[in-house]
């Protein structure tokens, strides 16, 4: 039995994570695999309760960033 790949991405949405995704895809394109991805914040804080008092603008383009990603994954 062939075991799947399960591959990782951790995405801040920078040139360099965009990289990270593109090259994930072109290598599991011909073999059975699942791709992860993980949104990596990069709002500082030096108390991260605070992180819970996000606004609604930041959370939503979080959102849409992500619902981006995963429709080039279709």
């Amino acid at each position: 039995m062939i075991k799947k790949l399960k591959i990782l991405v951790p995405l801040d949405f920078t040139p360099k994570s965009e990289a990270a995704l593109e090259f994930a895809l072109t290598y599991t394109q011909n073999v059975a695999s699942d791709i992860y991805l993980f949104h990596v914040l990069t709002e500082r804080t030096q108390d991260f309760r605070k992180l819970d008092a996000m606004n609604g603008e930041t959370i939503d383009r979080m959102k849409q960033q992500m619902l981006n990603v995963t429709e080039r994954l279709k």
